[in-house]
């Protein structure tokens, strides 16, 4: 983990944490300056997408990398809706099976959240596939 006042960065990759490691991650209130998440390949789910989406304290998140983690429709359904996240800029679901799915439904939820889309890309949030 890096840290300094500004902001904090997470790094746990592959460490099969599951979901209910991502539901004890959500549940963090303390790290307020919490800027960069990379869970790649930690059999998420989207029970843990669902988790995460239900953050409120980080506020200053701007790069989440969930990646190869099975994250479904109704997982990137959640992490769109996401409300305290104004500051996300990337939002990484690539090699997951179901991308064609997952990108149709991030594009949905964006749109009806009024933010435009450019083929995989909004103007505020990079979407990797």
């Amino acid at each position: 983990m890096e840290h300094n006042l500004e902001s904090l960065s997470l790094n746990i990759f592959s460490k099969k944490i599951g979901p209910e490691g991502a539901r004890t991650l959500a549940r963090n209130t303390s790290w307020q300056n919490l800027s960069k998440l990379h869970l790649e390949n930690n059999n998420i789910e989207p029970e843990g997408a669902l988790a995460l989406a239900q953050n409120i304290s980080w506020t200053r998140l701007n790069c989440l990398n969930l990646a190869s983690n099975n994250i479904d429709a109704e997982g990137a359904e959640a992490l769109a809706k996401n409300t305290v996240w104004k500051n996300l800029e990337s939002l990484d679901l690539k090699d997951d099976d179901n991308a064609p799915e997952v990108e149709a439904e991030i594009a949905r939820i964006l749109a009806q959240n009024s933010i435009p889309l450019n083929k995989n890309l909004s103007d505020r949030i990079k979407i990797f596939w």
